[in-house]
């Protein structure tokens, strides 16, 4: 068989031709300030989940799915195996009036008890107007208040609306590409009330792939004592709703680089009917979440009006809040 000849400078050519149609299209310019390229950037990982008016046309979403979580705060070693808690959660979120109402069931030993293989019971938990309260065995139990910066970054930070909320930050800057799961990605940054976040756009398919928030979580038990917490939050499993926005069906959280949890969206519907009695905090319970501590600094060590007990000479017991016991040795 013949094969043709080219000149050298045609092959070298037709190659770099052939590289130039692989390439992604990255939005960089030399020219453009940080800034920009950061505009950029969230303007086409917008277009790739359906555009900003369909973004900001959805004010409420409705999930429903399956997860697990490492109890990292619960194991018996640091480094692992955890203690794994199983879940199903059926939540909306509403981010048009930023409130949350999520509905929860557990089944692991630390809910359910050691001889118990059911669903523990639901417990609903519910966040509107800065108060935060839960529903269980009939009533409402209200919650420090402090956890609804909990729920707020949830609703900021939701696929549908981190970038929405990226575009807001005056301070939305570019950082130096790197490299995640084996793809090149852009970073925007910005930070949002105090907190250091940091978006992952795939340079293939300008879609989100992680989003990364520093910051101290005071009111945590386990967390609170470190200082800074990095939340990385990975998407995967990216469906296209009829409604032409694609979706991620899968997160995946690591705390400080290990592995926190996994969560399956079985079921997603945009703007479903929001019932307002769904979201009724009673008045008393509004007003004492808003007044319990919102740091552990100020939550006194052992139950109010209980003495702490000796069991040995030298060796006392202090019962505490929230089943968190300590035991001093002089």
């Amino acid at each position: 068989m013949l094969i043709p000849r080219f000149p050298r400078a045609s092959i070298a050519f037709y190659i770099l031709i052939s590289l130039c149609g692989l390439t992604p299209v990255t939005g960089r310019s030399v020219h453009d300030s940080p800034q920009d390229q950061a505009r950029t950037w969230i303007h086409a990982a917008m277009n790739a989940l359906g555009g900003e008016d369909r973004l900001r046309a959805i004010h409420a979403i409705e999930i429903k799915g399956v997860g697990f979580r490492d109890e990292l705060e619960q194991s018996e070693r640091p480094e692992g195996p955890w203690l794994p808690d199983f879940y199903q959660t059926s939540e909306i979120r509403d981010f048009a009036n930023t409130r949350m109402r999520s509905e929860r069931q557990s089944r692991t030993l630390n809910f359910t008890a050691w001889d118990n293989s059911n669903w523990s019971r639901p417990t609903i938990t519910v966040v509107s107007g800065g108060a935060v309260a839960q529903f269980a065995e009939g009533k409402f139990n209200p919650v420090t208040a402090a956890s609804a910066t909990d729920i707020e970054e949830t609703l900021a930070f939701d696929p549908l609306r981190v970038l929405l909320t990226a575009l807001d930050a005056t301070d939305l800057h570019s950082e130096t590409d790197t490299v995640l799961h084996g793809f090149p990605q852009h970073v925007a940054a910005f930070t949002w009330k105090g907190e250091r976040v940091r978006i992952l756009l795939s340079s293939f398919s300008q879609m989100p792939t992680c989003i990364e928030v520093t910051r101290v979580r005071p009111m945590d038990y386990f967390q609170g004592p470190w200082g800074d917490i990095t939340v990385r939050t990975t998407f995967a499993t990216w469906s296209l709703n009829r409604s032409g926005i694609r979706y991620p069906r899968q997160w995946s959280k690591e705390m400080n680089g290990q592995l926190y949890s996994t969560y399956t969206a079985n079921e997603v519907r945009f703007n479903p009917p929001v019932n307002e009695a769904d979201f009724a905090i009673p008045e008393e319970d509004r007003k004492a979440s808003l007044a319990l501590a919102r740091d552990l600094d100020a939550i006194a060590i052992g139950v109010p009006n209980e003495n702490p007990k000796e069991i040995a000479p030298g060796t006392v017991y202090v019962n505490g809040p929230i089943a968190f016991h300590s035991t001093e040795v002089r």
